[in-house]
């Protein structure tokens, strides 16, 4: 199955170890990090210069940026099966969804894709959006992702 990772990108090296484990037991995976020629093919920036810290940058700026990366990881959940979500402990929060993978969560959805993620649905203002998502909940076990 061709799973697409989601979730905040302070995550990402808990993406990349669940991409090896993915990829063992034979899906093909999609992390959330752009090669240099697609970060080109969009018009961002050089890889070298690109920098994950907005908040120096003029909102119009960052609309553009923003759009763009977006535009570009929903085109990976429409290619792809399924989303999963890691949603583990970040700012204090146990199991936390930010708003980008909730918005990736909502693509899914929308687009009739499984929905999978490896932690509990956090307590969060947002708990109640989440559950009607109806993601299914992995408790970090891989093997329970299937169509």
């Amino acid at each position: 199955m061709h799973v697409v990772l989601c979730g905040s990108m302070h995550f990402i090296d808990t993406m990349k170890e669940l991409s090896v484990e993915l990829e063992n037991l034979g899906h093909q995976v999609t992390l959330p990090i752009m090669t240099e020629e697609e970060i080109m093919q969009h018009s961002l920036t050089s890889a070298d210069n690109i920098s994950w810290d907005f908040s120096k940058l003029p909102d119009e700026q960052i609309a553009e940026l923003k759009s763009k990366m977006l535009e570009y990881y929903f085109s990976k959940i429409r290619q792809g099966e399924c989303i999963l979500i890691v949603n583990e402990k970040k700012n204090g929060l146990i199991n936390y969804v930010g708003p980008k993978a909730f918005l990736e969560m909502g693509v899914a959805f929308v687009l009739e894709k499984p929905i999978f993620m490896l932690n509990a649905i956090p307590y969060q203002e947002n708990r109640e959006e989440l559950l009607g998502l109806q993601p299914i909940i992995l408790e970090n076990d891989l093997t329970k992702i299937m169509l």
